[in-house]
């Protein structure tokens, strides 16, 4: 990222609003009372492995309430706290690999899979897909969404995942008809909308129909990475880092359960899995996604 002046100053009084400290943080040049406000305002970056492990405990311990009521970071609720696109404070790359869960464990545990209680899926507004439209959820209703994170550039998780969602489309068999991937953009150095981005290329999925990538100006990827408790932090070398989740939202609009994807990270910061996890996750993301197709008991 190249260097910008520093934000203006704000009253130490007033919280920062979402494109406020959108803006301010991804300017990378706070003054100590901008650093102060803006932390009332939100929490700053943690390693992505303890907002993974604190996720994987709080889903063991069957905590009740939404996906969005989870105790992340510094105590507070991912539905109240903005996202911090801090420069200079991500963790390094090799603090921050997940442990991949045991192959032979149960099916929920193996993909961290909570079941919600069906509260209305937070709107995303403002992005647009490949086909320079904007995407609502209002406007697929009627289809199963499964709504995931992932970089632009495809320097993440992204390649498992793209493997993964590649091979439940498949598995879906019919029922893709009347499933949607969305992946939301999780650089925010890089929120211009694409006609073929390299989240959908580099991956194989510009070739599914039924998958849309997502991305727009950083006040509305803020908002949606806040709404759904993404956390994104930018490192001093430029790296993105984020947790992973994904949503399963019903034709109703409704968040009816979550997964934790993950990954094993090499030295040279590019992720993998074997084979039949790959191919277990996939599953379990086409047979989550058929559970939730109907009406909810």
């Amino acid at each position: 990222m190249t260097e910008t002046q520093s934000s203006p100053r704000h009253d130490s009084s007033r919280p920062l609003s979402v494109e406020e400290r959108s803006r301010a943080f991804s300017d990378g040049a706070l003054s100590a009372e901008d650093r102060a406000v803006a932390f009332r305002s939100g929490r700053t970056p943690i390693p992505r492995s303890l907002i993974l492990w604190t996720a994987l405990v709080i889903a063991a311990l069957g905590l009740g309430g939404t996906a969005l009521e989870r105790v992340l970071g510094n105590g507070a609720s991912a539905s109240s706290i903005p996202t911090t696109t801090l420069v200079g404070t991500g963790p390094p790359s090799s603090q921050i690999a997940p442990t991949v869960p045991s192959l032979g464990g149960s099916l929920d545990r193996f993909m961290g899979l909570k079941r919600l209680s069906s509260s209305p899926a937070p709107i995303i507004d403002g992005l647009s897909g490949p086909t320079m439209r904007p995407w609502t959820l209002y406007g697929a209703q009627g289809k199963v969404v499964v709504l995931t994170f992932f970089d632009v550039d495809c320097h993440d998780i992204c390649p498992v995942l793209s493997e993964e969602i590649k091979q439940a489309d498949a598995a879906l068999g019919a029922s893709a008809a009347t499933t949607e991937f969305v992946v939301i953009n999780t650089n925010p150095s890089a929120t211009k909308v694409e006609t073929s981005p390299p989240a959908l290329t580099t991956g194989g999925l510009d070739a599914l129909h039924n998958v849309i990538f997502l991305n727009g100006e950083l006040p509305h990827l803020n908002a949606s990475w806040v709404s759904y408790g993404v956390q994104v932090a930018v490192a001093a070398n430029g790296t993105t880092l984020h947790n992973d989740v994904m949503y399963f939202i019903d034709p109703q609009g409704r968040l009816r359960t979550l997964a934790l994807p993950f990954a094993n990270q090499a030295p040279n910061g590019s992720y993998s899995l074997p084979g039949e996890e790959i191919s277990r996750f996939a599953a379990g993301i086409a047979s989550t996604a058929v559970s939730i197709s109907g009406p909810r008991p």
